[in-house]
């Protein structure tokens, strides 16, 4: 369809902007490579009437004027993969803090997307979505496949992609242990599904904060392999858990209270 055309020839009379905007909505509501005029997909972009989610995608209302949810955006985009870290956390109401930066493990590669101030990372890992223990949850009437909370936690600490923020994760999984969303059980045969020794270093320093004891499971696991974990911003040793962490653990402690 080219719309230029039609209106270079005046065969039809509705506003060019307006035609595509229908033809958006009835093929949304995620179109990509839309066979739309680019200027006039800047305009609907410009008056907030569109979302552009990266080159080439965009996210359109329903003929209701409503927008997915990012979460749900994220199922659109990456049918196959699950959201996972603090994002599927909050989805679990284990976090009441505003998640900007989202990300989703995923079995194809694919551009980072941009929803309104939050932004979407897909991380790769066939291999992960494949022995992951996810759920299937409603969040606004739609369905979504999400992490586990003990498999949230044990990517956060293994991919990173967006670098652990310590006393945050402590806090939330203090909460999670108490209120047994996440027990000690579940998180030590989560990371036996993805075996790292980095992971279960920084996921035991967490858990030790949140609980106060060490996890023997994780404790062994640590130890096993000389040397020590780096972090991208490495200050203080840690040696019990072998870990070079941006604070001293008391003051991660202290933070996370």
């Amino acid at each position: 369809m080219d719309l230029t055309n039609l209106h270079e020839r005046n065969l039809i009379a509705v506003p060019q902007q307006e035609q595509a905007l229908a033809w958006l909505i009835a093929n949304g509501p995620l179109v990509e490579r839309p066979p739309l005029p680019m200027t006039v997909l800047r305009n609907l972009v410009r008056q907030q009437r569109l979302v552009r989610l990266r080159r080439s995608a965009y996210l359109a209302p329903t003929a209701g004027g409503k927008l997915p949810s990012l979460p749900r955006t994220i199922a659109l985009l990456d049918p196959e993969g699950y959201i996972s870290g603090h994002g599927a956390l909050s989805l679990h109401d284990l976090t009441d803090q505003n998640i900007v930066h989202w990300y989703s493990v995923s079995v194809r590669r694919q551009a980072d997307i941009a929803y309104g101030q939050t932004s979407t990372h897909f991380v790769l890992s066939p291999a992960r979505r494949r022995v992951a223990s996810t759920r299937s949850i409603r969040v606004g009437g739609e369905r979504v496949v999400v992490a586990t909370p003990a498999r949230a936690f044990v990517d956060e600490v293994e991919l990173m992609p967006f670098g652990l923020d310590y006393p945050e994760t402590a806090r939330i999984l203090r909460y999670a242990v108490d209120v047994r969303a996440a027990t000690e059980d579940d998180l030590v045969a989560e990371i036996a599904r993805t075996p790292s020794v980095a992971g279960a270093r920084r996921l035991g320093f967490l858990l030790e904060l949140a609980t106060g004891h060490p996890n023997p499971c994780l404790r062994a696991i640590a130890q096993a392999t000389p040397g020590m974990t780096r972090t991208s911003r490495d200050d203080v040793a840690e040696y019990p858990w072998r870990l070079y962490l941006p604070q001293s653990p008391r003051a991660i402690l202290a933070a996370s209270r």
